[in-house]
């Protein structure tokens, strides 16, 4: 097949000038400053990649690293090329630093789910200083097998030959030169082979037998001929790449500098044989002397064939129907970003609903865990553990708490938050005091006893009777507390910030009224900090923005980074109420669980991480207030820390789980907090370059969801 539905592509870390290929390469203009330069290639990468998936072509993005300097990596298809029967080309390139972008990790990362059966390395061809440049230096009829190359420094005859000897290529080879009579330095930048169309500038090719030779050659494989002038040359019109997006539908990719440049005639000769596709690279055009072309490297291996694999319909064949998991299926993550079956790289700014607390696949969590692994993973709660004793004397040295048990979730951990609160009652005051206050939109975990303290009935509807002695007042109202409060009250169960409820913190003199409250009802006060815990707000526990200790407090999520763990937190004279057999979990403190957790706990605590934390939540609400004053998107923005809610606006109401389904199209992964509410929980290490890319796909969802409703 001539096309592709998949490219890959590089995306800069520090893009600018190249003054090794400027020599042979007269398209490159030294016209910024580096930094700026960046600047203005990363914007428009990010909207080049945005704008092909939109259209249903499927992007490999890798990034870039910054050492060492490579300027231009943004154009990968000079160095390796794909093909249909499994073999990956490595190229000899000309320019010293062009020659280190070759990383064949990066391959490997990208190409995993695909089949590569041989390498052909030409690579030692740079010590005869014999160069051939890829597609750059060829474009490939791929059907009829015909490789079409002009001759420059960059493409020696003799790499040709091995090239088309080695792949079974037909070798049509010519002189093509610009106006002033100086070799074209690429051959894709004069010409493009697509399905039934090819653009060329026959005019380059100098010896006019070569030009009667190409243009029969072209006409003879079925292709009509849209011939280009000097000036659209000029323009980078010849640098086009024909692919095709998943319905099998051709789109003919080229720069908005060379669409402008084509006449009414040829645009509607191309619409004839594909969608044109336009994108903005003005900056990248002009500073790298390379196109739209340049940047995509094509992808035609073939998709691995693995035993057993499992797709998202399996989902539906055989998994109980009781989540709505998004259509794709992420395989691997690293840092903010994650990659799913298609190898498709999308931005988390979910954290896992707040549990990946230090990103995907942190190394020191990998080393906690596999050191763990490979000396213990269970024993019971018939012996204490190493891992589980170190974290719980961290634990309680860092809060209010005497004491920890651990478990395996938030509403485990809540449970056992709830059966202590009721069976000291029990102990101290008789079997009258059982009631729990909570607040109304509260979650406190999926089992009978936590759904029927949260205060969302949705959650325990249909599940019979629901746990009696349990009431719900509304959530920073400081007098229905007071109301509600008896003698009968055991328990107050709050969260500092509601999260499922719409990311809502606690004012602080509803907490310091709760605190209050509990101690003149002799009532125990419950804080569920399994979304706010373990840096998440900026403290290590949100009850410290507050100054409001509670007598018991749960953990989850983030204490884990990913890992199943739990955590209640109490007080000495508190904890002697469960003694042996009133109170127990199996996995509970596992020495792996607590191996992680306490790698995440040793990272999270260090008030650098701290201040960092408050830090990138200042940057992530003034963008996100910049957005809301151009799109009117929101009402309001608020949480603490790196829990952010945005409050959609009347206009918008009902529809956070659209925004979120857009956002996953532009790469990017969000939360709702309710239909009303998009909710942000990324890494608390989320770098800048993450943190700026992922809120510009952020906007660039808004924009198109504005434009829809216009």
């Amino acid at each position: 097949m001539q096309t592709t539905n998949t490219v890959l592509m590089i995306r800069p870390s520090r893009f600018s000038f190249n003054v090794d290929t400027a020599a042979n390469n007269r398209f490159q203009k030294c016209s910024l400053p580096q930094d700026q330069a960046q600047a203005q290639a990363l914007e428009e990468f990010d909207g080049y990649v945005a704008v092909l998936r939109e259209q249903g072509v499927e992007v490999l993005v890798a990034q870039d690293s910054a050492s060492p300097h490579t300027p231009d990596s943004i154009f990968p298809n000079n160095w390796w090329s794909s093909h249909a029967d499994g073999t990956l080309v490595l190229y000899p390139m000309q320019g010293q630093n062009r020659r280190l972008e070759r990383d064949k990790g990066v391959l490997e990362a990208l190409l995993q789910d695909y089949s590569i059966e041989h390498l052909l390395d030409f690579t030692e061809l740079e010590q005869q200083e014999l160069f051939l440049e890829g597609t750059g230096s060829m474009v490939l009829d791929r059907v009829q097998r015909i490789c079409y190359a002009g001759y420059s420094a960059r493409t020696h005859v003799d790499a040709l030959r091995q090239f088309v000897e080695s792949l079974g290529y037909r070798l049509c080879a010519f002189n093509a030169v610009d106006r002033e009579g100086v070799a074209i330095y690429h051959t894709n930048v004069m010409m493009s082979v697509g399905t039934g169309l090819a653009v060329v500038c026959l005019e380059a090719v100098s010896n006019l037998q070569e030009r009667t030779e190409l243009e029969t050659q072209l006409r003879a494989s079925g292709k009509e001929i849209l011939a280009l002038t000097w000036e659209q040359l000029e323009s980078f019109a010849g640098n086009m790449l024909e692919v095709h997006n998943q319905k099998g539908e051709p789109i003919l990719v080229m720069s908005r500098t060379a669409w402008c440049s084509l006449n009414t005639e040829q645009r509607q000769l191309i619409e004839r044989h594909a969608k044109p596709l336009p994108v903005n690279i003005d900056t990248i055009e002009l500073i790298g002397g390379g196109s739209a072309r340049c940047m995509l490297a094509e992808v035609h291996l073939p998709k691995q064939q693995k035993q057993a694999s499992v797709d998202r319909g399996d989902f539906d064949r055989f998994m109980v129907p009781n989540y709505a998991p998004a259509p794709f299926i992420p395989v691997r993550g690293e840092g903010s970003r994650v990659w799913d079956q298609n190898g498709r790289e999308l931005i988390d700014f979910s954290g896992g609903i707040a549990v990946n607390v230090l990103g995907h696949a942190h190394p020191k969590l990998v080393s906690a865990l596999t050191e763990q692994a490979n000396t213990l993973w269970h024993v019971s709660n018939v012996f204490t553990n190493e891992p589980a004793l170190r974290l719980a004397r961290k634990l309680v040295e860092a809060t209010f708490a005497d004491r920890a048990f651990f478990c395996n979730s938030g509403a485990e951990a809540n449970e056992a938050a709830f059966k202590l609160a009721r069976r000291v009652a029990h102990d101290r005051y008789g079997a009258d005091k059982f009631e729990i206050i909570a607040a109304l939109n509260s979650f406190h975990g999926r089992t009978l006893f936590t759904v029927c303290v949260g205060g969302q009935p949705k959650y325990s509807d249909g599940f019979g009777p629901r746990i009696e002695g349990i009431s719900h007042v509304p959530f920073n109202d400081l007098d229905a507390l007071q109301n509600a409060m008896s003698d009968r009250t055991c328990a107050v169960v709050l969260e500092p910030i509601q999260g499922e409820g719409g990311v809502l913190p606690a004012e602080r003199a509803y907490l310091e009224g709760a605190r209050k409250l509990c101690d003149q009802f002799n009532a125990l006060l419950i804080f569920d900090e399994v979304q706010t815990g373990v840096g998440r707000t900026g403290e290590l526990f949100a009850y410290q923005h507050y100054g409001v200790e509670p007598d018991i407090l749960t953990s989850a999520k983030s204490l884990g980074g990913g890992f199943p763990i739990g955590a209640m937190l109490t007080r000495e004279g508190l904890a002697q109420h469960l003694l042996p057999g009133t109170h127990g979990t199996t996995y509970g403190g596992n020495p792996l669980g607590c191996a992680v957790a306490e790698a995440v706990f040793d990272l999270v605590s260090d008030p650098v991480l701290l201040d960092g934390v408050k830090q990138r939540a200042e940057q992530f609400k003034a963008r996100l207030a910049q957005m809301a004053e151009q799109y009117g998107v929101f009402n309001e923005i608020r949480g603490l820390g790196l829990l952010i809610g945005c409050v959609l606006t009347d206009g918008w109401r009902g529809r956070a789980k659209e925004v979120l389904n857009a956002a996953a199209g532009q790469g990017l992964i969000l939360l709702q907090a309710g239909p009303d509410v998009l909710r942000f929980a990324p890494s608390l290490i989320v770098s800048e370059v993450d943190i700026v890319e992922g809120l510009d796909r952020f906007e660039r969802t808004l924009a198109l969801l504005t434009r829809a409703a216009d």
